[in-house]
């Protein structure tokens, strides 16, 4: 009863928790909610909670350390266990880009430190990788919380997913090239284009 919530950029899953009578009170008292993604504002608004469509916060990410604008540094693959790059993708787009790419993990580390220290290694790994994106000439990624960020420091960055109709999807790539593993292994070419 002390904290009133702001609710902005939420994105439900599982909707099975909204069949709750008092979590809907809970979020109708709070509302209107920001939601991240179009099929979670439909999901409000159908059990009748005031909602509208706020996008994601990752896109409001600042770069600390210039954007390199030059086709000569290292391009970056980046994913993580929940949505690793397959073998022959990575493949094909070396072989597109005439370059090798280097692997970066976008899992979190120290998940079974006490908690004050992961947070604290978060926040360093967090700027860690942050300014990684920023010093690449190119970041091909299967996350969307590395190319948000990414599109919003102005990077060079692209997206590649297995199922590009995913729903979380549908308003990411009105901003930036994304790109189906099954379109990649029949282009032809894959630039570093600022």
């Amino acid at each position: 009863p002390n904290i009133i919530p702001f609710y902005i950029s939420v994105h439900v899953a599982n909707s099975d928790f909204l069949k709750h009578e008092h979590i809907r009170e809970h979020f109708k008292i709070h509302s209107p909610i920001g939601c991240r993604d179009k099929k979670t504002l439909n999901m409000f608004l159908g059990w009748g909670i005031p909602a509208y469509y706020s996008g994601c916060l990752t896109v409001t990410t600042k770069a600390e350390t210039p954007i390199r604008n030059d086709q000569e540094g290292i391009c970056l693959i980046v994913d993580n266990v929940d949505h690793p790059v397959p073998e022959s993708v990575l493949v094909n787009i070396e072989s597109l880009l005439q370059k090798k790419l280097i692997k970066v993990s976008h899992d979190p580390t120290g998940i079974s430190l006490p908690y004050q220290e992961y947070v604290s290694r978060g926040f360093e790994r967090m700027r860690s990788l942050l300014n990684m994106y920023c010093d690449a000439s190119l970041v091909v990624t299967t996350k969307i919380h590395c190319a948000l960020p990414c599109l919003g420091m102005g990077d060079n960055v692209v997206l590649i997913h297995p199922n590009t109709k995913d729903h979380r999807l549908k308003t990411v790539n009105k901003f930036m090239n994304v790109i189906s593993y099954k379109k990649l292994s029949s282009i032809k070419k894959f630039s570093i284009k600022r």
